[in-house]
C-alpha cells in the first residue's frame, strides 16, 4: 500500500509540474515573446473574424483558423490540470488565466484583445478536461476487464 502511494505522489508532482511548465509556456507564448504593436486593439465583439470571412473581408479566413488554434493550444491545460476531482476549477482557471492574457495584451501593447480568444481558449480547456475524463474511464473499464478476465 505504501509503495502504491508513493507512486501516486509521484504521478501528482509531475502532473503539477507538468502543469507549471505549460501554464508558464502559455504565458510566455502569449505576452513575453510578442514585441509590443503601435496601437492596442479591442475586438469585443463574438465572433467578429467569422463574419469577416463569409463577408470576403482581407483576411477573414485567417483570424477565424486562430480561432481553432487557440482551442488546440489550450487542450493541454484541461489535460493536465493537477485537480480534475473539480471541473468548475479547471473552467475558472482557465478562464482567469486568458482574461489575464488578454488584459495584459490589451495593456503593453501585445496583440489584440479579443472577447473570442477567451471563449476559443477556455473552450480548448475544458475540451482537453473532458478528453482526460473520457480516457480515464476507458482506461479504469479496461483494467476493470483486464482483471476480470484474468484467470489466476
Amino acid at each position: 500500500m505504501r509503495l502504491l502511494e508513493l507512486v501516486l505522489n509521484k504521478r501528482k508532482i509531475i502532473t503539477i509540474a507538468l502543469f507549471i511548465s505549460f501554464t508558464i509556456f502559455v504565458i510566455w507564448f502569449a505576452l513575453l515573446k510578442r514585441e509590443p504593436e503601435h496601437q492596442r486593439i479591442f475586438k469585443p465583439e463574438l465572433f467578429w473574424a467569422i463574419r469577416a470571412w463569409l463577408a470576403g473581408e482581407y483576411n477573414g479566413r485567417a483570424e477565424t483558423i486562430q480561432y481553432f488554434e487557440n482551442i488546440l493550444f489550450f487542450i493541454p491545460f484541461g489535460l493536465l490540470f493537477p485537480w480534475k476531482e473539480k471541473w468548475p476549477l479547471v473552467f475558472i482557471c482557465a478562464l482567469t488565466l486568458s482574461i489575464v492574457i488578454e488584459v495584459v495584451q490589451f495593456i503593453f501593447s501585445l496583440g489584440w484583445c479579443e472577447i473570442d480568444d477567451v471563449i476559443t481558449n477556455t473552450a480548448g480547456a475544458m475540451i482537453g478536461y473532458w478528453g482526460y475524463v473520457i480516457i480515464r474511464k476507458n482506461c479504469m473499464r479496461y483494467r476493470g476487464e483486464k482483471r476480470n478476465n484474468h484467470v489466476d
